[in-house]
């Protein structure tokens, strides 16, 4: 990717978590892989998988628009150095969807879930600009 993609990636992840309200991101978590996904509730076709670090990657579209988090062993490693999300998951409620268990908030919950957004959103825009690549290429 250019410099002024990486400059997009970087500004976008400065705003995820306001970038995430508007575009009404959802979370999926997958049990049999430990992963959680936020992101739109339908990728688009041309956004891939960035790799930023060994737990969070970036779904990217070439323009460097971000569309989505995926954070890999979810519970069983980044809540376990991130002990703040631990009750998170406690705040939303499941419903199967394609095998994938798709989490949706409870009702009376929802604020308690958005000061958990902007904690993620704060995490990975930390692991994001702290991390060594300095640009983003696929």
């Amino acid at each position: 990717m250019t410099h002024d993609v990486t400059k997009t990636v970087k500004s976008e992840i400065l705003h995820l978590d306001s970038l995430a309200k508007k575009d009404g991101w959802v979370f999926e978590y997958d049990s049999e892989m430990d992963s959680l996904e936020w992101g739109l509730p339908k990728m688009p076709r041309n956004a891939r998988l960035y790799n930023v670090n060994k737990e969070i990657s970036l779904y990217l579209t070439p323009k460097g628009l971000v569309k989505g988090v995926f954070i890999e062993y979810y519970r069983n490693n980044f809540v376990e150095h991130n002990k703040k999300f631990k009750k998170f998951t406690k705040l939303l409620t499941s419903r199967k969807k394609d095998g994938h268990v798709a989490l949706k908030v409870r009702n009376k919950k929802e604020d308690e879930v958005g000061h958990y957004i902007d904690d993620l959103a704060k995490e990975v825009t930390i692991v994001v600009c702290s991390s060594k690549s300095g640009s983003f290429a696929f």
